[in-house]
């Protein structure tokens, strides 16, 4: 069978994110009462380092609950048993606040507060700036810290690898984060196997900083699926 393949560089577009700027498909997180979070889709620069960026940010001096990212507005078509890959190239621009949290992966049904989201796998960072891998499938809930610190505008790639649903692997320019803790994701059933991609950033009631830029998202897998219960 002949596998599935989407990417998104963000190229060409410029202005506001909203779904029908890419072509349907992605759609904005925008929460904050007085300041600007909306996702921005940026040319590329010098200043992005890339070909087009949808850059995610932080209202900095309101002191609110605010969220930016962009997500496919609850569409999962995408199966993880069906050796899904998705990958990611992005920065971020500056150093993020002690309570601000940056994650990119894929989730099931959105939620704001991320540790609600029934299933997911992602990448997630906190005001230490420290990499974090983690996965829930509903039973299996995992949370490991990687001795990763990312550097403020230094790009770098991320994957995560369903190719063994029992060891879902996360990767940063081609090398294994955590390698040593297992991100077990096989009690996900049928119903429950079915993604999509998220990026965004979010913090609560504080006056905090952090921007993100985002070059690319690939996404990849097979068209049958290794399980049917």
């Amino acid at each position: 069978m002949a596998p599935y393949w989407f990417k998104d560089d963000f190229t060409g577009l410029v202005g506001q994110v909203t779904a029908a700027d890419v072509g349907l498909t992605w759609a904005p997180i925008d929460v904050s009462a007085a300041g600007n979070t909306t996702p921005i889709i940026l040319p590329g620069t010098a200043a992005t380092g890339a070909t087009g960026v949808v850059n995610l940010m932080m209202a900095v001096g309101n002191n609110e609950a605010q969220d930016s990212g962009i997500y496919w507005a609850d569409q999962t078509p995408l199966n993880p048993y069906n050796d899904l890959q998705i990958e990611f190239r992005l920065a971020l621009v500056d150093a993020i606040g002690g309570n601000t949290t940056a994650m990119w992966g894929v989730e099931g049904l959105h939620n704001a507060d991320g540790d609600t989201v029934a299933e997911s796998a992602w990448f997630r960072v906190t005001g230490d700036q420290v990499l974090l891998t983690e996965s829930d499938d509903t039973t299996n809930d995992e949370s490991n810290t990687s001795a990763i610190t990312l550097v403020a505008s230094e790009y770098h790639i991320f994957r995560i690898d369903f190719g063994d649903m029992a060891d879902v692997k996360f990767f940063m320019d081609g090398t294994r984060v955590n390698a040593g803790s297992t991100h077990d994701m096989t009690n996900l059933t049928a119903a429950e196997a079915m993604f999509q991609p998220i990026i965004k950033m979010d913090h609560g009631a504080v006056a905090e900083a952090g921007s993100l830029y985002l070059d690319a998202v690939t996404i990849w897998g097979t068209r049958t699926s290794y399980r049917d219960d």
